[in-house]
């Protein structure tokens, strides 16, 4: 029997700016699945990302 290995993207969170609708996909998407507005959609950053930049910011590191 032949297993065929799968390569599996990872699911990020992403938002919609102009609604607030989040959900889940493998890429970040040009246009909202729910409002159709085109280039609001931005991934939400997870607790370990903010805090990293927290920590930037406080050192003087952080630049935008």
């Amino acid at each position: 029997m032949l297993l065929i290995s799968m390569t599996t993207q990872e699911m990020r969170t992403y938002q919609c700016e102009a609604c607030g609708y989040k959900f889940k996909a493998t890429r970040l998407h040009k246009i909202c699945p729910y409002c159709g507005k085109e280039g609001t959609v931005k991934p939400v950053k997870d607790a370990e990302t903010i805090l990293k930049e927290v920590d930037q910011e406080n050192q003087g590191g952080y630049q935008q």
